[in-house]
């Protein structure tokens, strides 16, 4: 492993803003510093990267993954599964929770833990996660949604269907006082709210998983 890598529990996550984005929120709730975050460049080279943790349980006591569920929840959730599969036997008893999946080390040769973005119930990534953190009182995001919906009728929109929460997201960001701040940096200016119900969720998540 990484000799940068300080701590045997780690998180694997796709890319720089969710690194970024666990980083905020763990500073703003003071969460024990006791896991490295992996950045791993992508969903494949996350389930790579997973599956060479698992094969090192000595090294990797709990591993964390944070994935998008993208536009089909179930098969994203089957393809972390079967590689766990692959190290643990059948986990076919656990399924997606609201409060975010742990699997302990009896089932499992290392600590496993699982969050499907943004809220492992629903489709989507790391954006709609951030947009669950914007105040519902907050009179931007309706011009917001009034913006993209006139473009997409129009249709000028350069983005895809698939990307509109990206589009969303940073349109928001991209009207502040501070224009185009990047996600985690915005929820440690406090123009995205960690006090969300998601993140709390998420926050707690992170502090099961690694306590144990």
């Amino acid at each position: 492993m990484a000799s940068e890598e300080k701590y045997i529990n780690k998180l694997l996550v796709e890319g720089p803003t969710d690194k970024h984005v666990v980083l905020a929120l763990c500073q703003y709730y003071d969460v024990p510093e006791n896991f490295d975050i992996i950045v791993a460049g992508g969903i494949n080279d996350l389930v790579r990267n997973m599956d060479l943790r698992l094969s090192h349980p000595e090294l990797n006591r709990t591993i964390g993954v944070v994935v998008d569920a993208d536009n089909d929840i179930q098969n994203r959730y089957k393809q972390i599964a079967g590689i766990v599969n692959q190290h643990a036997g059948n986990i076919e008893g656990y399924t997606p929770e609201s409060d975010g999946l742990i699997i302990p080390s009896h089932s499992t040769e290392a600590n496993f833990g699982i969050w499907l973005m943004p809220n492992n119930v629903n489709l989507g990534m790391i954006e709609d996660f951030a947009i669950s953190l914007i105040p519902q009182e907050d009179r931007l995001l309706p011009e917001v949604e009034n913006t993209l919906d006139r473009i997409e009728k129009l249709g000028i929109n350069r983005y895809s269907t698939a990307r509109r929460s990206k589009a969303k997201i940073h349109t928001f960001l991209s009207w502040q006082e501070e224009p185009g701040c990047p996600i985690g940096l915005s929820i440690t200016k406090n123009v995205l709210k960690p006090e969300g119900e998601i993140a709390i969720r998420f926050v707690q998540w992170l502090i099961r998983l690694f306590s144990l």
